[in-house]
Formats: C-alpha cells, sequence, structure tokens
C-alpha cells in the first residue's frame, strides 16, 4: 500500500544582490526622486552659503579685502562686550515677543468669528486680510510714522484736540503696535484654516449637554487649535525679530534699537 508524501512548498528565493541595486537604482531614476533631489539641493545652497558665508566673515579681521586677513574671535568679544548690548538682546526678544502675543490674539479670536460664527462679509474679511500681506513692509512702517508722528500725525493732532494726550510711535510700544497690525493678518489666515479643518463635533456634543458657549470655546475650540497657535507665535515671533523696517525707522530714532538695526546706529 503506497502512502501519498504531500509535496513541500519550495522556500522563496531570496533576492540577490543585483536585484537590489536593480531596485536602488531605478527608485533614484524615477522623477519624483529626482525633482525632489534638485530643490533639496537649491534649498541647501540658498540656505548653507550664507550662513556658511556670514560665520567665516565674522571670524575674519577682514573680509573681501585686499589687505592681509587672519582668524580671530575679536568680532565676538567687541560685540558682546559692547555698552548696551544686553540692553539690545532685551529690546530685541521683548519686541518680538509682545508682537507674536498681539498678533495671535487678536488674529485667531477674527479667525474664529469668521470660521465659527454667522458673521456678515466673510469674503471681505478673507480679502482684507491679504492686503496688509501684498504692501511692502517699509510702506507700511512710513505710513503709520507719519499718521502717529508726535508733532504732526493727524491721529496725535486729533487726541490732543480731545485732551487725551499724545502717542509716541518712536517708541517699543509703538514698534510692538505697527508690526503687530502687520503681522495679524498671518495669525487670522493660519487661525482660519485651523479653525475651518478641525472637527466641530466635540463642540456640539458640548453645547448640546448644557455647557455654556463661551466655557466651549475656551476648554474645547481653542485647545484644538493649541498646535496652530504654537505655530502662530514661533512663525511670527522669527518673522519680527529678524525684521529692520520697524526697528530702523522707528526704533533707532526714539533711542530703542533692535539687534537687526543695530548696525546701522551710530
Amino acid at each position: 500500500m503506497e502512502t501519498l508524501q504531500a509535496e513541500r512548498p519550495l522556500p522563496p528565493a531570496r533576492p540577490s544582490r543585483t536585484d537590489g541595486l536593480t531596485r536602488r537604482l531605478r527608485s533614484l531614476l524615477d522623477p519624483r526622486h529626482a525633482v525632489l533631489l534638485v530643490v533639496a539641493v537649491i534649498v541647501a545652497y540658498l540656505a548653507l552659503v550664507p550662513v556658511g558665508t556670514m560665520i567665516v566673515a565674522s571670524l575674519k579681521s577682514s573680509f573681501l579685502s585686499n589687505g592681509p586677513s587672519t582668524w580671530t574671535l575679536h568680532n565676538y568679544v567687541s560685540t558682546f562686550t559692547s555698552d548696551g548690548f544686553g540692553q539690545l538682546v532685551g529690546n530685541s526678544f521683548g519686541y518680538a515677543a509682545a508682537v507674536a502675543v498681539v498678533a495671535v490674539a487678536l488674529g485667531f479670536v477674527l479667525a474664529w468669528l469668521v470660521a465659527r460664527t454667522n458673521t456678515p462679509f466673510k469674503g471681505f474679511a478673507h480679502l482684507a486680510a491679504l492686503v496688509p500681506l501684498v504692501l511692502p513692509g517699509i510702506l507700511n512702517t512710513v505710513a503709520w510714522g507719519l499718521l502717529l508722528s508726535p508733532k504732526t500725525g493727524p491721529v496725535n493732532i486729533v487726541l490732543h484736540d480731545l485732551h487725551l494726550g499724545t502717542f509716541n510711535v518712536y517708541s517699543l510700544p509703538g514698534m510692538v503696535l505697527v508690526q503687530s497690525i502687520h503681522m495679524v493678518p498671518v495669525a487670522f489666515l493660519m487661525g482660519v484654516a485651523a479653525f475651518s479643518t478641525m472637527d466641530s463635533s466635540l463642540e456640539e456634543a458640548a453645547l448640546s449637554s448644557g455647557i455654556p458657549p463661551l466655557r466651549v470655546v475656551r476648554t474645547i475650540t481653542f485647545r484644538l487649535v493649541r498646535p496652530a497657535i504654537v505655530s502662530a507665535l514661533l512663525l511670527i515671533f522669527i518673522q519680527t525679530i529678524s525684521n529692520f523696517e520697524v526697528p530702523q525707522l522707528l526704533g533707532v530714532p526714539g533711542t530703542s534699537s533692535c539687534l537687526s538695526a543695530r548696525s546701522t546706529t551710530p
């Protein structure tokens, strides 16, 4: 009597090294990977070359000159030990932090009104948010400097006639005001994107449970958009601390200079 033995399946063939190299070459020759590689090289060049040049120049006694040049730390020592350097750093970080907080607070409140309520003229609000982003920063700064000039500004003239005092735009609060107005549209657009894409089922469940609307906004809505708020704070802080127009045109005349305009101060 013969017994039939089940045929054992053959083990899968192991891919050879040649097959692995072929797949890697095909993936490298993929047009998508080629485009990504080209873009990465361009971005790296645009980001690393200026930074590297700045670092090399800071470590040289003279840069791009015909005279002899040596490696030195004198530039760093003279900068960190110069008079008023601590105040300069404090002004820069305080100015940038204040602008970030004010712009994000105003921008996200306006974004919540547009995205989560039945506020009218929503299309006009989106269009108005784009206008300040199109205008050059120097034009925005000069315009507010003329409007809020301590002696000749129309706004201060009206305030003086009403015996309400005047506002000095050539000061740290004036810098914060002008830059915040310029940065509010950025926070507004980020807030609208966050509020428009979030899931509203949690808010609806909380409202149906009898929780007051203000408490829902505070404990649910703004907690859901917390990552967007943090991102907006970081973005506006970085943009503000590297901004040149406002510190130069408003801070330097009012002796409230920042790091971005320090090289041009006397």
